[in-house]
């Protein structure tokens, strides 16, 4: 109940609220049970807006971490991260500043972590609806037209954000990761997208580039230096190639003329 709160506005946007007591809140349920009446207190006081974009639902980053079985991140640069949360997994192995990797090994056959799927049916985030499955984590950030930008993701072979599916693969890879590098750390000539890949079969990366004579290589014995050159095609706004011993598991760039 907002009312019980009446919050005072101050100033242009701040609020001051007087509470008579001291919230808990310990952001998990590690123990066993959770405190999170602080929390409860701050989401009513409108500390986690949503985004508008979607009527009767919200979408904060932060609110969902607290109220959904996923942990959700924002990034100043527009993406965002969807990973398993394990909050609410009791801890039953023992403290300290050492770790005892048997004792530790007996505390996880004990009591297992829970999976680490994620699966996602048009799930509303930082203003975006997602719908993908993979585990553990997945990272998006979308260009100025809306096209998927850079990813992340493992156990996956496609996503769909606001309705355009981007499929890159035909079958499920361990990981897959790209970016465009960014323009700070450019030199002329030299790398401009940067491309993760584990796995087996055909990939099909989107980039949209007006670069020319372009070079996919794997990163040289020493860091920052030119490897072994990777063949690839470039179509329709696509990176397509054929994984193999010589590209996967590897970081791999992409060099080109402006």
């Amino acid at each position: 109940d907002r009312d019980l709160f009446n919050p005072q506005r101050v100033g242009g946007n701040g609020k001051a609220c007087f509470l008579g007591f001291r919230p808990r809140d310990d952001q998990s349920q590690s123990l066993g049970h959770e405190e999170r009446t602080l929390f409860e207190i701050l989401d009513v006081l409108g500390a986690y807006p949503a985004t508008g974009s979607f009527a009767d639902v919200n979408d904060n980053t932060e609110h969902l971490s607290r109220t959904t079985e996923y942990l959700c991140t924002r990034f100043p640069n527009q993406t965002t991260i969807i990973a398993r949360h394990y909050r609410t997994h009791a801890e039953t192995w023992t403290g300290g500043f050492g770790r005892d990797r048997e004792a530790d090994i007996q505390a996880i056959a004990e009591n297992p972590l829970p999976t680490d799927e994620i699966e996602l049916v048009d799930y509303k985030v930082n203003g975006h609806t997602i719908t993908y499955e993979g585990s553990l984590l997945v990272a998006f950030r979308l260009g100025p037209q809306q096209d998927l930008l850079a990813f992340e993701g493992r156990d996956c072979d496609r996503i769909s954000i606001d309705g355009q599916e981007v499929v890159f693969s035909g079958q499920k890879l361990k990981q897959i990761s790209w970016c465009p590098v960014e323009e700070k750390r450019q030199l002329p000539g030299k790398a401009f997208f940067q491309i993760y890949l584990d796995g087996s079969g055909k990939v099909a990366i989107p980039m949209k580039t007006g670069r020319r004579d372009m070079e996919m290589v794997t990163e040289g014995v020493a860091r920052g230096t030119i490897g072994t050159s990777i063949p690839f095609t470039y179509r329709k706004g696509k990176i397509e190639l054929e994984l193999n011993e010589d590209n996967t598991g590897k970081w791999l760039y992409i060099t080109g003329k402006e």
